[in-house]
């Protein structure tokens, strides 16, 4: 490999059939008056270049989403050149949304990585989610025992409440079936079943029973209704079916032919190349959104440990209101919180009430007004971390009274991820898309070389 770069007949911008060789492994920095094509070199051709090669590289499909792709370059060759990146020349707002790999949009290309290959995991239960065809259930059955019987069943109802067992049987019957399960219990429609109403309850249709040797290990044409079989399962379960296997240790596995969680039902949101972007309002964190942050108050922030209740040991200023202290001391007659001993001798029980409880408890509260005259209120006690949040966060010049107390905390939804845990399901080579972010450059390169496709994720 040479040791330059080798640039021919550029026409780029202002440059007139400029020639010129660049060493390479080396720090080169092109200077010169405005106008004198420092950028026109650098950016408009040898960076544009390598960028309309690396766009040839892409599927159709991909091609859609590289959006901000300039013009083609005006040069004849350019010889010995490498993969490039360019930072661009421009200043850069202090956004607390952007990052290094959004400003060089480096981002864009794990959004195409992720949508396209990738391994997803529920957020409910942390399963594995894939889409079932019918050759993945039929190699799970290859590799059990051949004499093994099994039962193919279509799921129903889920979680079904108030069984009408009579309703359901016609409905069985009127499909073409008698026969059907009840957690793992298998009925006829003939059958007298006493079913609880405030349980619940999966259905299944018993669409088929067989035999492995028989429709799998032998080249005949009684595969087709193993199949067959398989297929009509899919259909009337809702793309959803159970395979039952009888043995000695009778075992049941879900398989679906649509993204869903197969242990516990729950139905992914749709992928989408802006899945991947915390700058977009459906798919950022919707508890920090988007800051990785999230502003707290923190009990050791806004107490005085050595005071009192009485003597105002809680320090925001609303709570120096005598309004406060009336509404307080009708707790206190409640819940036997003492408001007379200092903060820190308090129990937990009484802190967490002061602090964290949301009762909906209405307290009647004696208030001397403005005008000497006593009224008695109606009133409930939010208790304090809910009142400074909500005042901080709804009120308008009295924001600025709540600052000092404000604490900054990694968001305790995305950890710091900034989307939402929809999209940090999903995983390529056990990191997620946040993650692959924040390894170094050396890691990363040894990251890309171990991933292993499939034939379809090649293509």
């Amino acid at each position: 490999m040479s040791k330059y770069l080798e640039v021919y007949w550029a026409n780029t911008h202002n440059l007139k059939n400029i020639n010129v060789k660049i060493p390479k492994n080396k720090m080169v920095i092109i200077t010169g008056l405005s106008g004198s094509w420092k950028s026109s070199l650098a950016f408009n051709t040898i960076y544009n270049v390598w960028q309309q090669k690396y766009l040839e590289s892409l599927s159709s499909y991909a091609r859609m989403f590289i959006w901000w792709m300039k013009e083609e370059a005006k040069v004849d060759e350019i010889v010995w050149l490498s993969p490039t990146i360019s930072i661009d020349q421009k200043t850069t707002n202090r956004n607390p949304r952007s990052t290094v790999w959004t400003i060089t949009e480096i981002l864009d290309y794990y959004k195409l990585l992720y949508l396209n290959i990738w391994k997803r995991k529920c957020i409910k239960c942390n399963n594995l989610i894939k889409k079932d065809s019918l050759s993945t259930v039929i190699d799970d059955l290859i590799k059990q025992d051949i004499w093994i019987k099994f039962i193919i069943k279509a799921l129903f109802y889920k979680n079904k409440t108030e069984v009408n067992i009579e309703k359901i049987k016609k409905e069985i019957l009127d499909l073409g079936f008698i026969r059907f399960s009840i957690w793992n219990n298998i009925y006829t429609v003939n059958d007298e079943i006493i079913l609880d109403k405030e349980k619940r309850y999966n259905i299944y249709i018993i669409i088929d029973r067989l035999i492995i040797w028989d429709y799998i290990k032998k080249d005949n044409s009684d595969n087709k209704r193993l199949k067959d079989s398989l297929e009509l399962a899919f259909k009337i379960g809702n793309w959803q079916i159970q395979i039952e296997i009888l043995s000695k240790k009778s075992k049941q596995k879900n398989y679906s032919n649509v993204f869903i969680c197969s242990d516990c039902w729950h139905i992914p949101e749709e992928l989408t190349i802006s899945s991947f972007s915390f700058n977009s309002h459906a798919w950022a964190c919707p508890v920090c959104h988007w800051l990785w942050e999230k502003m707290v108050f923190l009990e050791e922030n806004i107490v005085k440990e050595n005071l009192t209740i009485e003597e105002w040991a809680i320090l925001p200023p609303w709570f120096w209101w005598s309004y406060f202290f009336n509404l307080i001391k009708e707790v206190k007659k409640k819940h036997k919180l003492r408001i007379n001993i200092p903060y820190k001798d308090l129990s937990k029980r009484e802190r967490n009430l002061l602090m964290n409880w949301t009762w909906n408890i209405i307290y009647r509260v004696k208030f001397l007004s403005e005008k000497w005259t006593s009224n008695i209120y109606n009133s409930k006690f939010e208790w304090v971390i809910n009142t400074l949040s909500r005042r901080f966060f709804t009120s308008g010049k009295e924001k600025t009274h709540y600052d000092k107390y404000v604490t900054n905390i990694d968001c305790p939804d995305c950890g710091g991820m900034r989307l939402k845990k929809e999209s940090l399901s999903i995983y390529l080579n056990k990191l997620n898309i946040w993650e692959l972010s924040k390894i170094s450059v050396v890691k990363s390169k040894d990251f890309f070389n171990k991933i292993q496709l499939s034939n379809n994720q090649k293509k």
